[in-house]
């Protein structure tokens, strides 16, 4: 007989290097005054990203609007498990959603973690084998048992991404110009949405 695999489980009470989102941005906020980033790459060209990111996440903060009747539609605990970088043009823009999703839930804690430092968490949620972030993982609090996750981004940002990759005339600059720009007509609409259906169907 085949054995069934054991529940993941992950007790984010027993992980070293956790941030809340104040921390988070206080953390990038501190390394930027020395001219550093989050994440084993530290070449000038992540440091000034991070820097633009910065911007895009106070934007992202302004721009996001939660519906309160979004806060009665969740009744479990949970524990959001985020995982992310500075220099991560995505997270700028989806990392702030999440801590303002997270914040409107009573039952809901959010716990930030820098993948470069935990590979061995990143590594069982990879996305076309690789590691990309933002991801979010949502644990019971109880049993530590993971019971779903979600990103690195949205499916429609995601859309522009595999399009625009397609193209013989892949530019990698006019991409991401052209993700930026969807993340800011869309407000974080399409990340609230999609983080609710995944909650939705634990209810």
């Amino acid at each position: 007989m085949e054995k069934t695999a054991a529940p993941l489980t992950i007790p984010v009470s027993e992980l070293s290097g956790t941030y809340t989102y104040t921390q988070y941005r206080q953390l990038i906020d501190q390394l930027l005054t020395k001219n550093n980033t989050t994440g084993n790459n530290q070449s000038a060209f992540y440091i000034d990203y991070t820097r633009q990111n910065v911007k895009r996440m106070k934007r992202a903060e302004h721009l996001v609007n939660i519906p309160t009747e979004v806060s009665q539609q969740i009744t479990k605990p949970y524990q959001f498990l985020l995982i992310s970088e500075a220099w991560c043009g995505d997270a700028s823009y989806t990392v702030p959603v999440i801590a303002a999703l997270a914040k409107v839930f009573p039952a809901v804690d959010l716990s930030i973690i820098l993948r470069d430092e935990h590979l061995e968490i990143m590594d069982k949620f990879l996305t076309n084998g690789g590691r990309s972030i933002a991801k979010l993982i949502i644990i019971d609090p109880s049993t530590h048992q993971v019971l779903g996750d979600w990103g690195p981004r949205p499916e429609k940002a995601q859309q522009i991404v595999m399009e625009m990759k397609q193209r013989p005339d892949f530019n990698q600059k006019e991409m991401a110009e052209a993700l930026f720009k969807w993340y800011e007509e869309d407000k974080g609409e399409s990340t609230v949405n999609e983080i609710m259906s995944v909650l939705s169907n634990l209810e």
